[in-house]
């Protein structure tokens, strides 16, 4: 019995140092001390019988979680699909190892319902301010449990509610993690009605964290978490692909499978990674994503499109507006881009000569587009020197002359290369045009992204001759030389005099949190 009890003061004491007013003692009538009760950071009471030398009680408080996710890579149009092969999900939880690091030991024999989608990680944090202020060190509890295709998560019985036993002081934030989706966080604190914290993300985009960066409208007012997060890292990005690369065409249970259907393929990629690249938690705490300073170096022509179309690199390469007018960007802030309508001819006529020659250059630029053969932008020899290949430069995205192809795409007079892309580009979409240094560039050195990704699917490369631009017409936006009108929108044009390296096309891609 001594033993005993000095063994368990020396522990009550080591984890209360600093902190004593956590630890109280009870006596008998002969002033014997009976128990000792210790209460820990996370509110629990923990109370030792020195009696019958054991834990004799935990105490916090006993409550339920109703909760309601959809994953909108399982999700069908209604519900959520349930994992195809049940006796695939794996007995234990998958949270054990990076990055999640749960410590939990949840395991199951076999698969308890039918309707399950997959495992899903939940966590309580407790703190006295608002949302941004529920970071990491205010986690009081996790869980590993399933997740129903009706979106419900319940426990590993395959039937109930996830219980908690810890004690609740303060505003109570739900968290949740899914191994290749983005994780979630409540926008709100939980309501505590008849023993149970009920939550429904699936509503509206104003349920989570972060608004719709932090959620996707899967059909009209029914949301979801964010699908394509392969590696886990807490955006979804290239990395993610490089994931799916090494998994592509294994079946079975695996981190790839997005649309988790037992397979890894086209559709994990095609359906959703590429539709999400960009998107990155919210949730506080969560590392976001090194995204890099935009770069300055070499900017030698810069049209933001707040109100106007000046030049704010500095060096006055300012826009004449022709018929284009202010739209919202991206962010959906007003008057902060350019709407170009075909069947009024519109174009922007800058100062700027353009790069000439066969000189390095970067041009960085967002758009939409709604029609088959518009020019984006364009300058060089315009129509001087017919005769003379690689003298001018145009570039365009959008739907080739068949209008079944959506291509992105660079023409040199005599000479081009285009891409394929993977989809249409009525939404917003990046692109980066690079003409390496090196001697004599030609069509096939030229580098196209999209989105920060490396453009590979080659549509046509026609005539590969060498890069040489001459003067002649200057920078235009939205057509060239009066024809080849250019519909959709276009914003942040950026005119580099040197090629970009991978971080700094990362850095404008994710330019303002995107």
């Amino acid at each position: 019995m001594k033993k005993f009890t000095s063994l368990l003061i020396l522990f009550v004491s080591l984890t209360s140092i600093s902190q004593n007013q956590n630890v109280n003692y009870e006596y008998d009538l002969l002033g014997r001390l009976k128990c000792i009760n210790y209460t820990d950071n996370k509110k629990v009471k923990y109370t030792y019988d020195l009696v019958s030398n054991r834990l004799q009680s935990i105490s916090g408080d006993l409550f339920y979680l109703d909760i309601k996710v959809f994953l909108q890579g399982s999700f069908n149009g209604s519900i959520m699909n349930s994992y195809p092969n049940q006796e695939n999900i794996p007995s234990q939880n998958p949270f054990t190892e990076y990055p999640w690091f749960y410590n939990g030991i949840e395991s199951v024999n076999a698969s308890q319902n039918s309707n399950i989608v997959d495992w899903v990680l939940v966590e309580l944090r407790q703190t006295s301010g608002d949302a941004t202020t529920a970071l990491p060190d205010s986690v009081i509890a996790q869980q590993a449990g399933f997740l129903l295709k009706d979106g419900k998560v319940i426990c590993l019985d395959g039937l109930n509610l996830l219980q908690f036993n810890v004690q609740v002081t303060q505003n109570l934030y739900l968290v949740i993690r899914h191994k290749n989706h983005l994780g979630i966080m409540s926008s709100i604190p939980l309501v505590l009605q008849n023993n149970t914290y009920t939550y429904d993300f699936t509503t509206s985009s104003t349920k989570y964290h972060g608004g719709s960066a932090g959620c996707i409208e899967l059909r009209a007012g029914v949301w979801g978490m964010i699908a394509g997060d392969v590696d886990a890292n807490g955006i979804v990005d290239a990395y993610d692909k490089e994931k799916w690369d090494t998994q592509a065409g294994k079946s079975d249970y695996n981190i790839a499978d997005v649309n988790l259907d037992d397979d890894v393929d086209n559709l994990d990629k095609n359906d959703f990674w590429i539709n999400t690249l960009g998107f990155y938690s919210q949730i506080p705490g969560d590392s976001i994503p090194n995204i890099g300073n935009v770069p300055t170096g070499g900017l030698t022509a810069f049209y933001p499109f707040n109100g106007n179309a000046n030049d704010e690199s500095l060096n006055g390469w300012n826009g004449n507006i022709i018929g284009a007018v202010l739209t919202n960007d991206r962010f959906g802030k007003v008057d902060s881009a350019f709407y170009f309508n075909p069947g009024i001819p519109c174009k922007i006529v800058t100062q700027f000569p353009g790069i000439m020659g066969s000189r390095s250059r970067t041009i960085s630029f967002w758009q939409t587009s709604e029609n088959t053969q518009g020019v984006s932008m364009s300058y060089g020899a315009g129509t001087s020197y017919p005769t003379t290949p690689g003298c001018t430069f145009l570039m365009a995205a959008g739907k080739n002359i068949n209008n079944q192809t959506t291509i992105v795409g660079i023409d040199l007079r005599y000479g081009g290369i285009a891409y394929v892309t993977p989809d249409t580009t009525s939404s917003w979409h990046h692109y980066i045009i690079i003409v390496p240094d090196k001697p004599s560039p030609a069509t096939q050195d030229i580098i196209v992204y999209r989105d920060g990704i490396k453009m590979t699917t080659l549509y046509q490369n026609w005539g590969n001759v060498l890069i040489n631009t001459l003067s002649g017409l200057n920078f235009t936006i939205g057509q060239f030389v009066n024809s080849a009108n250019f519909s959709g929108k276009l914003d942040d044009i950026r005119i580099y005099n040197r090629a970009l390296n991978e971080s700094e096309i990362n850095a404008l891609y994710h330019e303002g949190g995107w």
